[in-house]
């Protein structure tokens, strides 16, 4: 749809009028920011490769694929039967790792920007936006472990007024430091 629109913009001699590039301005233009590819390296344990030593590439491939893929569900069903908080770690520190690799790519992406704080209110804002959505669920599954400590009483009776002023102080600070 964009380059039916984009043809209509061009000129019958295929020049530019309005100057929003094209192909061939794509193509004659490197792009300097992206990282080079890393070449790929064989992290497979010595005691899979010991034991799989007398196969062939793909045999040896279709094996560590297939052991990893058990150890996995097993441990993924372990977790669950193990409860709920386990269950929440787990999803907490995927979470974590994946935002991880996202304020890693944006900052990469936007440090020519020069933005101050950037990755630091980034994790500011995860931190109150987890308080916020879990501190409501630990407070109903694990109720009797709260109640037994003053401090975390305080947390809970007000868990939203909490929230609501961290995310206020981290958007002040935003601001502040934005400008």
């Amino acid at each position: 749809m964009y380059w039916k629109a984009y043809s209509v913009i061009q000129d019958t001699d295929g020049e530019d009028r309005f100057g929003l590039g094209g192909e061939g301005d794509r193509d004659s233009k490197p792009d300097t920011d992206t990282p080079e590819v890393q070449p790929s390296v064989d992290n497979t344990p010595k005691c899979l490769n010991k034991a799989l030593a007398g196969m062939s590439s793909r045999w040896k491939n279709w094996w560590i694929r297939g052991i990893l893929t058990l150890t996995m569900i097993s441990g993924f069903f372990l977790i669950i039967y193990m409860g709920p908080l386990p269950l929440m770690l787990m999803v907490l520190a995927i979470q974590i790792k994946c935002f991880q690799e996202i304020i890693t790519i944006g900052y990469r992406v936007y440090h020519s920007y020069e933005l101050p704080w950037f990755r630091t209110l980034s994790w500011y804002f995860l931190l109150c936006v987890n308080y916020f959505f879990y501190g409501e669920t630990v407070a109903e599954n694990f109720g009797n472990l709260v109640q037994r400590d003053e401090p975390l009483q305080f947390l809970v009776r007000y868990h939203r007024f909490i929230s609501f002023a961290l995310y206020l102080s981290g958007g002040r600070t935003g601001g502040f430091v934005g400008s």
